[in-house]
């Protein structure tokens, strides 16, 4: 490690020592290609609000390589003077830990739909673009294990397919580079643990602690309770998540298959055999209508805005499973689902 938070070699060593630590660098190189990979070659944007989630991850990253660029995005959802606060605050700490800082601003307030949806699309981004300025292939950022469980509620209680259940991915493409999650192995505690051991203050953010905000009160009042029924119930979550992920896979390699076999209808529409649909597992079913749903949004973003719900997704497939003699019509998100008697067109709604 460079020059740490304070210069200490005693807290260098506890760093080095420290289990969540050891755990992060093992999971962010296993990540980003193994054992067959040198640090040097593992160049990383670690995505840092200076909270003590990603000052966790930064510390620990910061262990392993000197090959990681801290990288912050200022956003106008909090008054200017808390936001730059904030960016110095990483700014220091990428100081301290003797590596690379960079920023950039992007402005969310003003854009129509959801603002955590659209503050979120557009942070990750101006994270690609930042790793791409800086060479570097990788983007880490300091979801863990409490961050999964949280998740994982929150998509029980919004409903979805198996895909959802894996909830925050180890790794995915993000815009050209490569996000990985090496901390899902590690809970807050852990996070806490670190920063304390090199001696960093790191910033709160009051917008996570709005009891008006699902995951806050979540946070705050159902994890404590399963907390206390099972301490170990966000490593565990963290277990399952993956797991989920991993047949997700399966599901959604099949999904595809039958999505490419679809035949086109001169007005554009995507049409299949009724009998087919009707013979796929409902998990499998739910997944072509949701890989219909992203292949219209990535061609026509503009026309297919919303996202699509697990509810129209439930709707639609009972209505493909259902007998019935009539036509049935059907929204799922920005699309339409026409089932008759031998078929189900699927093409964008018209306004």
């Amino acid at each position: 490690m460079r020059p740490s938070v304070n210069g200490s070699s005693s807290i260098r060593a506890a760093l080095r020592d420290d289990p969540a630590v050891r755990t992060i660098i093992r999971s962010w190189r296993a990540l980003t290609g193994g054992r067959p990979v040198r640090d040097q070659q593992r160049r990383t944007l670690a995505a840092c609000s200076a909270g003590v989630d990603s000052s966790a991850l930064a510390i620990a990253l910061a262990v392993a390589s000197r090959d990681v660029v801290l990288g912050h995005v200022v956003h106008d959802m909090r008054p200017r003077a808390q936001a730059l606060a904030d960016a110095a605050a990483a700014s220091e700490l990428a100081d301290r830990l003797g590596l690379a800082f960079v920023r950039c601003d992007i402005a969310v307030a003003e854009r129509r739909g959801n603002l955590e949806h659209n503050a979120r699309v557009h942070r990750y981004r101006a994270l690609a673009t930042l790793a791409k300025g800086h060479e570097c292939p990788f983007i880490a950022t300091g979801h863990h294990a409490d961050d999964q469980l949280e998740t994982m509620l929150m998509r029980l209680l919004r409903g979805g397919s198996v895909k959802s259940m894996a909830a925050v991915r180890e790794r995915r493409a993000c815009h050209g580079a490569t996000l990985v999650r090496p901390m899902l192995g590690v809970t807050r505690e852990d996070c806490v643990r670190i920063c304390t051991i090199a001696g960093w203050t790191w910033v709160v953010d009051a917008t996570n602690e709005d009891p008006r905000r699902t995951r806050a009160r979540l946070r705050a009042q159902v994890v404590p309770v399963l907390r206390s029924i099972s301490p170990g119930a966000s490593l565990r979550a963290a277990a399952l998540a993956s797991m989920a992920e991993s047949a997700a896979r399966v599901v959604e390699d099949q999904a595809s298959e039958i999505v490419a076999q679809a035949s086109m209808h001169p007005d554009g529409a995507m049409v299949f055999d009724l009998q087919r649909l009707r013979a796929l597992r409902r998990a499998v079913l739910a997944e072509v209508i949701v890989a219909l749903h992203e292949r219209w949004r990535r061609t026509t973003p503009d026309e297919v805005a919303r996202k699509v719900r697990a509810v129209d997704v439930h709707r639609a497939v009972q209505a493909i499973g259902r007998e019935a003699s009539s036509v049935r019509h059907l929204r799922v998100g920005g699309m339409t689902l026409c089932v008759t008697a031998r078929e189900v067109a699927v093409a964008l709604s018209r306004p």
